[in-house]
C-alpha cells in the first residue's frame, strides 16, 4: 500500500482556527488591519459584522480613549436596552477638502451589527475617536461665542453634565447659563469681584471677598448623588452670598431645601445648592479641584488643593475629617501663584521656578529650572518660534472652519553646536517678568509656563519624578526637559488628555505631545550627525487659532479645554474696535456678532473640534 501524501491543511484561517481563536486574535489588531480583515472574504465579515463588542471594546481601551468615559459607556451597556453610539463627529464626506494632507483610514464598511444583548456601538465610539483626534491633530474646528450676562466674564466652568457654563464676574457675582444658548439660569450677586472659581463632578468652589474663606456649592446633580449621611444639607444662609440666589427659571429669589428627600425637592437645572465652607489655617493663594484616583471607582474622590506660603491643603469636599497638610519649610518657602496637582505629586509655581512636592512623603523633591544661574534657565531642549512670521496660514479643510495657521519649529539639543546660539537669539526680547504663572500636565508630560513667554515641558514626568536617588532624579529632569520660547508674554493654560493650548498677546497656540521628539535631550545632535528621520521627529509643529484679534486677547483670563471644544474668555468689543479679524482667504474682515459685544464685551469664543451634526 503506497504511503499517503500530508494531510491537507485548510487554507482559510478561520477555518484552520475555528471562530473562537480567530477571534480572541483579531481583538488584538490595530483598527485599519481589523478593517482590512472585514474586506477579506464574506465569511469574514459576517464574522466580524456579528461580533463588534468582542473586537472594537479592547480596541477602544488601547486607543487612550479616556477610562472615565468607558466606563460610563461600560456601565450604559449593562442598564440600557438601546443602542449608544459617539460617533457624533462630522463625517469628513459632507466637508469637501476635509482629508488634505493625510491618508483616511476606510471606516465606512458596514459592521453595524451587534451580539445578542449588546447595547453599545464599539465600532461607533472608536470611529468617532479617531475623527476627533484627525480634527485635533490638523486644527478642524468650528467657531462660536458664549455671551452669558453683561459679558463680564473673568473665570469660566463648563458643566458637561448639566450642560451649563458657569462664569464668575468682574463686576460681581457668579452666573450659571445654559452652555448651547447663553440664557441665564441661577445668579448668585453677593460674591466679590473677580473671583476664582474652580469646578469638578458638580462641585463649585469659589472664593468669597478678600479673607481666603472658600466655599463649596453643589449642582443639581451632585445634589442627588450625595450618600445618605450627607442628605441633610447646611442652610444657605451659612454662606456669605446671604441666601440671595436668584432663580431666572422662576423670576424670583431662590433659597434652596436643606433636606432633597424627593425628586421635587432637587433644585432646578443650573442653580447651586450651599454645602461648606473652606478656611484654611494659612492664607489661600491659590487653589484647584481635582479627583484623586478617578480610574479605581471605589477609591475616587473629589478633592481641592490650596496653597499658601507656609503650607498646602488638600481637602476631601464630602469628608471634612479628611485634610492633608504638606508644611513648607521656612527655608523653601516661596509665594505660590498656582497649584496642581495629581495622584503623587503637588506643583507650586513661584517666582523662578516650579516647586514639586512628594504626596508619599510631603517633601519638595524637586525645583526647576535648577538653581544654577541663567544658563540652565532653558531646558536641554529648546525651540523658538517667531510669533509673527512661525505661523503660515492654511486653507480651510471645510466650509465654514475656523481660521488657522501652521508652524515646523526645528529644536536644538544642548550639546548641539548651535545651541548657544539659539539661546542667545531666545533671551533677546524676552519679557523680563519671568515668573510661573501656570502649570497642568497631560497624559505623561508636565507643562508650564511663565510670564515671560517660555513653555516647559518636563517629558515623562510621572516616571521622572519618581525616581528615589536624588542626584539621579535632577540630572534625568534636566535631560528631559523641553523649552519652548515663544518670545511673546504667555498668558494662560490648559490642556486635556495629550492636548495643550497656550494664549499669547498675539495667538491661541495648539499643541499635540505625539509631536515632541523623545527624551533625553543631552546628547549631541546635529543634522550632519543624526538620520534624516530622526532630525524630522525633531521639529515641532504647532498650530494656531487665528480667529483673534491682539486687542481681543488683551482681556483674555480664561483657557479651557475639553475632550471637544477649547474655551476663551475674549473681549469681543475690542476685537469689533480695532475692525475684526480679517479673513485672507476669501478677502472680507469678519466682527463678532452683536450679542458678543453687547454691554461689556467680555465674553467666551468656542473652537468645536467635535464637529456635531
Amino acid at each position: 500500500m503506497g504511503s499517503r501524501g500530508p494531510m491537507a491543511l485548510p487554507t482559510d484561517p478561520l477555518h484552520a482556527l475555528g471562530p473562537s481563536l480567530f477571534l480572541s486574535i483579531l481583538s488584538h489588531l490595530p483598527l485599519q488591519p481589523l478593517i482590512n480583515a472585514s474586506l477579506v472574504h464574506p465569511t469574514w465579515h459576517a464574522l466580524i459584522s456579528s461580533h463588534p463588542t468582542t473586537l472594537f471594546r479592547p480596541l477602544a481601551h488601547r486607543l487612550g480613549i479616556e477610562r472615565h468615559h468607558l466606563h460610563s459607556l461600560e456601565a450604559a451597556e449593562q442598564t440600557t436596552s438601546f443602542s449608544i453610539s459617539s460617533a457624533g463627529s462630522a463625517d469628513p464626506d459632507e466637508a469637501p477638502g476635509w482629508e488634505i494632507e493625510e491618508p483616511d483610514l476606510d471606516l465606512d464598511v458596514d459592521l453595524e451589527a451587534e451580539e445578542p444583548g449588546a447595547r453599545v456601538d464599539w465600532r461607533g465610539v472608536v470611529k468617532a475617536w479617531i475623527k476627533l483626534q484627525r480634527n485635533w491633530k490638523w486644527g478642524r474646528a468650528k467657531g462660536s461665542w458664549l455671551t452669558p450676562g453683561r459679558n463680564t466674564v473673568w473665570r469660566m466652568k463648563v458643566d458637561e453634565e448639566e450642560k451649563t457654563l458657569l462664569t464668575t464676574s468682574r463686576l460681581d457675582g457668579i452666573l450659571v447659563s445654559d452652555l448651547e444658548t447663553s440664557e441665564p439660569l441661577f445668579e448668585y450677586v453677593d460674591v466679590a469681584p473677580y473671583a476664582h472659581l474652580e469646578f469638578i463632578k458638580g462641585f463649585a468652589i469659589f472664593n468669597i471677598g478678600h479673607d481666603h474663606r472658600l466655599e463649596v456649592h453643589l449642582t443639581p446633580s451632585a445634589v442627588r448623588r450625595l450618600p445618605p449621611h450627607l442628605q441633610s444639607l447646611p442652610s444657605s444662609r451659612r454662606s456669605l452670598t446671604y441666601d440671595r440666589g436668584y432663580s431666572f427659571t422662576t423670576q424670583a429669589e431662590y433659597t434652596t431645601p436643606t433636606s432633597p428627600s424627593s425628586a421635587s425637592d432637587t433644585p432646578p437645572r443650573g442653580h447651586l445648592t450651599y454645602f461648606r465652607t473652606i478656611r484654611p489655617p494659612t492664607n489661600c493663594l491659590a487653589f484647584r479641584a481635582r479627583v484623586d484616583h478617578e480610574d479605581v471607582e471605589e477609591d475616587a474622590r473629589v478633592v481641592l488643593g490650596t496653597a499658601g506660603e507656609e503650607a498646602v491643603y488638600i481637602w476631601d469636599l464630602e469628608d471634612k475629617g479628611k485634610v492633608e497638610t504638606y508644611p513648607i519649610p521656612e527655608s523653601q518657602r516661596e509665594r505660590p501663584n498656582y497649584i496642581e496637582f495629581d495622584d503623587d505629586f503637588v506643583f507650586l509655581c513661584g517666582a523662578t521656578q516650579l516647586h514639586v512636592i512628594s504626596r508619599r512623603s510631603k517633601n519638595r523633591i524637586a525645583s526647576f529650572p535648577s538653581d544654577h544661574p541663567t544658563n540652565r534657565d532653558l531646558g536641554d531642549a529648546v525651540y523658538v518660534v517667531h510669533p509673527q512670521l512661525a505661523f503660515i496660514p492654511e486653507r480651510r479643510a471645510f466650509a465654514n472652519a475656523s481660521l488657522i495657521g501652521r508652524a515646523s519649529v526645528e529644536g536644538r539639543w544642548r550639546e548641539d553646536r548651535r545651541f548657544s546660539d539659539l539661546v542667545e537669539e531666545a533671551m533677546q526680547e524676552l519679557a523680563p517678568n519671568r515668573e510661573f504663572n501656570a502649570c497642568h500636565y497631560t497624559s505623561s508630560d508636565l507643562f508650564c509656563t511663565t510670564a515671560s513667554g517660555i513653555v516647559h515641558v518636563l517629558r515623562d514626568y510621572r516616571e521622572v519624578l519618581a525616581i528615589e536617588d536624588a542626584q539621579k532624579r535632577d540630572e534625568t529632569i534636566l535631560a528631559s526637559l523641553l523649552t519652548i520660547v515663544v518670545k511673546d508674554p504667555v498668558q494662560q493654560l490648559a490642556t486635556y488628555g495629550d492636548h495643550v493650548a497656550v494664549t499669547t498677546s498675539e495667538n491661541v497656540i495648539l499643541l499635540e505631545t505625539s509631536s515632541l521628539p523623545s527624551p533625553p535631550y543631552n546628547f549631541p545632535f546635529s543634522p550632519s550627525a543624526a538620520p534624516s528621520d530622526m532630525w524630522s521627529r525633531s521639529k515641532l509643529v504647532l498650530t494656531s487659532l487665528r480667529q483673534v484679534h491682539p486687542r481681543g486677547l488683551q482681556q483674555a483670563s480664561c483657557l479651557q479645554m475639553d475632550r471637544e471644544n477649547v474655551y476663551l474668555v475674549y473681549w469681543a468689543l475690542g476685537e469689533m474696535d480695532a475692525g475684526g479679524v480679517e479673513d485672507e482667504e476669501i478677502g472680507v474682515t469678519s466682527v463678532p456678532p452683536p450679542e458678543a459685544t453687547s454691554d461689556f464685551g467680555i465674553c467666551v469664543k468656542k473652537w468645536d473640534f467635535g464637529l456635531r451634526r
